[in-house]
């Protein structure tokens, strides 16, 4: 999306959405004018300087905003747990238990696999002996080591 500001609000990695010129420096002059240095890679490298007035409109690419955030705050009732107790760590998906492990190591194998059985990839949480929560996500080496039965 497309954000106009005047020149006084420039900051250092805005870009232009005209010619995609990236701001690398700013400074007011005595006199309230703004003095902006610009870079483009895209332009073969080309630097230029500007000297502006405070109130002029510049056009910038912004980002647009989320409507959801990118990590939820609280677990769905679909996503997968894997609990401390005092028996080992609990693994469920869905609601539904899967079972009871002595090593977290393998907790997360079990709870691997049957997300690749199902081919379903909801949200991943731990829980600790006092019931806080944490969202996880696998490491690169879990779906290699459960390959070759190393979990």
């Amino acid at each position: 999306m497309i954000a106009t500001i005047p020149a006084s609000q420039l900051k250092v990695g805005d870009v232009f959405s005209t010619d995609g010129f990236t701001v690398e420096s700013t400074a007011t002059l005595y006199d309230g004018r703004v003095s902006v240095v610009l870079h483009s890679d895209d332009h073969a490298g080309v630097t230029k300087q500007a000297v502006l007035e405070p109130d002029f409109p510049c056009h910038l690419w912004r980002d647009e905003p989320d409507d959801e955030p990118d990590e939820p705050d609280t677990p769905d009732d679909d996503d997968g747990f894997i609990g401390e107790t005092d028996r080992g760590y609990a693994v469920s998906l869905a609601g539904k238990h899967i079972g009871t492990f002595s090593r977290a190591r393998r907790a997360e194998a079990c709870l691997y696999l049957e997300l690749e059985r199902a081919q379903y990839w909801p949200n991943l949480w731990r829980v600790n002996e006092r019931g806080n929560m944490e969202q996880f996500a696998f490491d690169s080496h879990l779906a290699r080591d459960t390959g070759n039965g190393l979990v």
